[in-house]
Formats: structure tokens, sequence, C-alpha cells
């Protein structure tokens, strides 16, 4: 509400104060009828919900505003999937490495999250946890969700296309297609196994370095052994 008095407020007045935060919401703020304004905008309002009483208070907000969102976190969305699905309303999984939240949880309740999310036929991707450090292991998040249920296949269209399509950028991004951004990564292996590694990368059209400081040390001491005959060529 504050957020639709502010858009009204910015659309009547133009010398009205600027407020960054708000101003990030003007694109979800339906205009009063008969005014000009800010309509629904594309990409999803990011509600973080992972109760069962969150997530159904999150979609009500969606629902009674008319704008598009997506779950972030969703740890009980099993329970709302049919909630979910009547407003086409997909979640974000927020990592598959948490603790279970109550005394009475199975162990496996984060691992199997998106199996039964799939299951349910609910949309959904995974995301790395938290911190931004993590994203690093985002393959192993999809490949620990594919041993406890998940379809392989819908393990990598959640770190891939799926999650694109909750954007709004499929259009460009998440597949390899013609027409489409060339942003891949080309691995020595499946791309979900541990073992592989990365050995090509682009991002729209642009090759991209992976040559790092850590990278340099290994090539150094590989040399170095590799000279004292201790490791092979």
């Amino acid at each position: 509400d504050t957020a639709s008095a502010y858009a009204k407020a910015r659309r009547d007045d133009g010398a009205h104060p600027a407020d960054l935060r708000l101003d990030a919401m003007r694109p979800y703020c339906t205009p009063s009828p008969g005014v000009e304004g800010e309509t629904t905008h594309t990409p999803p309002l990011l509600l973080f919900a992972s109760d069962y009483d969150q997530i159904v208070s999150a979609v009500s907000f969606a629902a009674e505003r008319g704008v598009p969102a997506a779950i972030v976190g969703g740890r009980d969305a099993p329970l709302c999937a049919e909630l979910l699905k009547e407003h086409n309303i997909p979640v974000i999984i927020n990592g598959v490495y948490p603790f279970p939240k109550r005394a009475d949880s199975p162990h496996d309740e984060a691992y199997t999250l998106p199996a039964r999310l799939h299951a349910a036929g609910v949309r959904f991707c995974i995301s790395g946890a938290d911190r931004d450090g993590n994203v690093r292991n985002l393959p192993y998040e999809a490949a620990m969700a594919a041993r406890y249920g998940l379809d392989r296949d819908a393990a990598i269209r959640a770190i891939t296309l799926t999650p694109a399509e909750i954007l709004g950028v499929d259009g460009d991004y998440g597949s390899i297609e013609q027409g489409k951004s060339a942003t891949l990564i080309v691995t020595t292996g499946d791309v979900l196994e541990i073992t592989s590694n990365g050995e090509l990368a682009w991002i729209d059209g642009r090759e991209i370095e992976l040559r790092s400081k850590q990278t340099e040390l290994r090539d150094k001491y590989v040399e170095k052994y590799r000279q004292l005959g201790i490791i092979e060529e």
C-alpha cells in the first residue's frame, strides 16, 4: 500500500522526493482507475517464504494485487501445491542442503523438496544457498536433488531453462537454441558430477577467461613436481 501511494505521488508530482526502495516497487503497483502509469512488470516479485502460513500469505498478497510472483525458499511448498498451481506461482528453492526445520521432520526433508514439487506439478528451480560464494556449488545442489528422487533431466532443467522461464528471460537464455544468446559452458564430463571440471565458458558470445590465482598456483606446482619426476606428464 505504501508503494502504491508512493507510485501515485510520483506520477502526479514529478518533484515528489524519490525513494530508491519504493522506486523498485513501482513496476508492480497497479495504477488507480483512470490514472495512467505503471503496470505489472514481467519479472516476478520475489517473496521469501518457507513456512506454510508464510507461503499462503505471500500467494494471497500477490493474488490480491494481481502481480506476478515467485516464492523463494518454499520448504513447505508441497503442502500448498494446489494453491501455487492455481495462481501459477513458481518456487525458487534456496538450496537443498539445509537442516530439517522441525524435530519430527525427516532427515532428507530438503533433499527431497525438488522431487516432491516435481511430482506435485509445481514449477520450481534450484538456486544456490544464501551466500553468493556458494553459487559454485549449484550443480551439486541439483545433483543431490537427483540423488533423492528428482529425474536427472529435470534436475538439469531446474538450474538452466526453468529459472530463465521464471524470470522471463527464456527467449534469450536457459537453453542452447538457434537465435538465443551464446551463454554456455563446456565441461569434462557430466555437469552434475563433482569430478567434472569447467573447460570453456561464454556469456553472450564472449569467451570468459577461467584462469585464476588458484589455477596458476596449481600449474606452477604441477610443473615443479613433473620436473622432479614425482608425477608423470
